[in-house]
């Protein structure tokens, strides 16, 4: 299968481009560390970003609040619903 036809049938069946996907899980997976009380720095570092600040960037734009008052927001126990997407993909 081409890299195109792969792309385009990606986003067919998640609505995502690959690498927004890629993107959207890392992103899901430093929120769950996040409310694990996780500092910003080990969350981003723990999910592969080289750079806090480019994390935080893309943080905000998922989320719609930096890292460090969404960790605020929901950290505690796991009891609460999560409003993180894929939190039920497991990797």
């Amino acid at each position: 299968m081409s890299r195109s036809a792969f792309d385009r049938r990606f986003k067919e069946a998640t609505t995502y481009a690959p690498l927004q996907f890629v993107k959207a899980m890392r992103l899901s997976h430093a929120a769950l560390r996040l409310r694990q009380d996780a500092t910003v720095s080990e969350a981003a570092y723990g999910v592969g970003y080289a750079s806090a600040s480019q994390f935080s960037r893309e943080f905000r734009r998922q989320f719609g609040a930096s890292p460090r008052d969404w960790g605020r927001a929901h950290g505690g126990d796991g009891a609460r619903s999560l409003s993180v997407p894929f939190a039920s993909v497991s990797a």
